[in-house]
């Protein structure tokens, strides 16, 4: 579970740390997914592939707000604020 953050009370110097590491993060899992893809012999169920194609994809969405926060603060229509 990702912890929702409010981005509206981060400065843009927290705002691209934050995207910095969520970034670093998203290579990070992707490395790991495609190694244990590649080179474990063991099956990978379906629901195992879809849940950690879920948590790569909610990664690359908050990592889209949070670019667009860095360009325009209200491009979200929550003026920054994660419910």
């Amino acid at each position: 579970m990702t912890v929702k953050k409010d981005y509206m009370s981060m400065s843009k110097a927290q705002l691209a740390a934050e995207l910095k590491k969520l970034k670093d993060r998203l290579k990070d899992m992707e490395d790991t997914f495609e190694f244990n893809l590649a080179n474990t012999p063991a099956h990978m169920s379906g629901k195992l592939v879809a849940k950690h194609a879920g948590e790569l994809e909610d990664l690359r969405t908050e990592i889209s707000r949070l670019e667009g926060l860095l360009i325009d603060p209200g491009v979200d229509g929550t003026h920054g604020k994660v419910f």
